[in-house]
């Protein structure tokens, strides 16, 4: 499902996707006119930030972004924060899991 931050404009992170193909968080900003026809990539995911994202992307107060990946970091996937304004993405990573964790 798409995220909003206050601005209005869409975001996403389709698997795969990005330079390296292991997903991407992009944005699509909101116009005058409806949405840009063009997203702008805010993140590119390599296999050491992530591999693969999954679920939803979450927005606090702040409108910083935060979501996981299935994969990547330490073999089992992230736990990841994106700060900045709308065109320009920071990616944090917070958690790289580094076993199977059970639930």
């Amino acid at each position: 499902m798409p995220q909003r931050r206050s601005s209005d404009a869409v975001f996403r992170y389709p698997r795969p996707g990005g330079a390296n193909d292991d997903g991407t968080v992009f944005e699509i900003a909101k116009t005058a006119h409806g949405y840009a026809s063009t997203p702008t990539t805010l993140v590119s995911f390599n296999g050491d930030n992530g591999w693969a994202p999954l679920g939803t992307l979450i927005a606090d107060h702040h409108g910083d972004l935060f979501g996981t990946t299935v994969l990547g970091g330490s073999g089992y996937g992230t736990v990841f924060e994106i700060t900045g304004n709308e065109y320009e993405g920071r990616l944090r990573l917070l958690l790289a899991l580094k076993a199977p964790q059970s639930w």
